[in-house]
């Protein structure tokens, strides 16, 4: 319904489709692609647009042949534990091939904690992973943008809010609480509070202590 509807709440993507629209870039949201063919992409609707490049972001699948193949526990990905064991005495996983508590992240920071964790009890250490709230950093036409945590997008519950918004200079700052407790940040523009508001986001900052009673 909106970019990046899973990660921005309607405020802060509308501000960012108008900064494609600005740039020139036309986007067409609620669409459903039937076919790619004949230099068109064809939307199940009946529109078509014509095509020079079509480029496809799918997102990430694990590889779990190997694994299964030498009987691993799967599921999206290869299922292991906080010290990243599979369910074979001496076989870890780690990273982009690992689901840990049901999440296969696929994200680099993860991934190379979980490295160090596996690597580690793999030479006989006994370490342990805990998961972490990451955020989501991209320059998208000649913005910033961060986003961590959960905002109020399209069909899910309103969360608290507090919005700081400078449309002279295209700068959103929006914090959302659960149970006024912070559960998401989006920074558009102006990010120079990245490290402090990831901090916040994972020590669970209250409301009172951010914003005051």
């Amino acid at each position: 319904p909106s970019l990046m509807a899973n990660k921005l709440d309607p405020t802060a993507s509308s501000l960012l489709q108008e900064i494609f629209e600005s740039k020139g870039v036309h986007i067409v949201t609620s669409a459903n692609t039937e076919a790619c063919e004949d230099g068109k992409v064809k939307l199940a609707d009946g529109r078509q647009y014509d095509a020079d490049l079509v480029i496809v972001s799918c997102g990430v699948r694990a590889n779990k042949e190997i694994a299964e193949a030498a009987g691993v526990q799967t599921d999206r990905a290869v299922v292991v534990n906080e010290r990243m064991e599979t369910n074979l005495p001496d076989f870890y996983a780690a990273g982009d091939c690992a689901e840990f508590e049901g999440m296969n992240y696929a994200l680099w920071p993860e991934a190379s904690r979980q490295g160090l964790v596996a690597g580690a009890n793999a030479a006989g250490d006994q370490l342990t992973f805990a998961a972490e709230i990451y955020g989501m950093s991209m320059e998208v036409a000649g913005r910033n943008l961060y986003t961590i945590g959960k905002a109020s997008g399209a069909g899910e519950a309103p969360l608290r809010t507090v919005e700081f918004r400078d449309d002279a200079r295209g700068n959103l700052e929006k914090y959302f609480f659960q149970d006024d407790v912070l559960c998401g940040v989006t920074l558009l523009g102006d990010v120079s509070k990245l490290s402090q508001v990831t901090e916040q986001v994972n020590r669970k900052a209250s409301y009172d202590s951010l914003f005051g009673k």
